[in-house]
């Protein structure tokens, strides 16, 4: 599972920046999360290198809400995403889960198709609020009866 590393050098990148073909969800006990995340790698065989865990100090970092860590084309990309895109509406409500406790997971998938597949898989597990980010939006991703 990769974690932000804030102990990395300042010119080090270490943020997400803009995902591609990837789950996001969020679990509000992070130990529950953790022991799906590590079920999902085992029985949908992710590899966990490629499992994002987002928690605490790091994940808020990691998720780099304002774009900063990527310097000023960051800033600027997340300034044109508050303008003309749902996108931050997501990423504020990922940093909010983070900032009350929750723990954030995002998985490599390849389609739609995979996405809703591993969402059923977290969501089974208490996983919640699943988005699909496929090239240049996230799309919800509803799980069962999910409205």
């Amino acid at each position: 599972m990769v974690m932000a590393q804030p102990e990395k050098a300042a010119e080090t990148y270490d943020g997400m920046g803009r995902p591609r073909h990837r789950l996001f969800g969020v679990f509000d006990d992070p130990v529950v999360g953790r022991e799906a995340v590590e079920k999902l790698g085992a029985d949908l065989h992710v590899g966990q290198d490629d499992i994002w865990v987002l928690f605490g100090e790091e994940g808020l970092q990691k998720l780099d809400l304002s774009g900063g860590l990527e310097g000023l084309r960051g800033r600027i990309v997340r300034l044109v995403e508050l303008a003309m895109s749902s996108d931050i509406g997501y990423l504020k409500s990922l940093e909010e889960d983070l900032e009350a406790g929750s723990l954030v997971v995002s998985i490599p998938v390849t389609d739609g198709d995979a996405a809703e597949s591993a969402a059923s898989f977290l969501g089974a597990s208490s996983g919640h609020s699943f988005a699909y980010f496929k090239n240049w939006e996230f799309q919800p991703v509803r799980v069962g009866n999910a409205p």
